[in-house]
């Protein structure tokens, strides 16, 4: 049961890596497009730029935690 526990927090952490790194190129694209307004053609505000970065820590510290998880050794 242990090591099902253990692949599993692997794969939730793989996943929020991943997540991460996709809301981090949401946050280029939309700094890409924040002064301009032409990619998107939409009003961009800066909540929504917070927002993302609020969830880029999140899911890097999700994802950080799982990963340290997985690698400690066991007593």
């Amino acid at each position: 049961m242990n090591k099902i526990r253990k692949i599993s927090r692997l794969i939730i952490a793989c996943s929020t890596v991943i997540a991460s790194i996709c809301i981090l190129a949401v946050i280029i694209y939309f700094y890409a497009d924040y002064e301009i307004n032409v990619v998107l053609d939409t009003n961009i505000d800066d909540y929504t730029i917070g927002f993302m970065f609020l969830m880029l820590v999140l899911f890097s510290g999700i994802s950080f935690l799982l990963f340290k998880n997985y690698f400690k050794k066991d007593e």
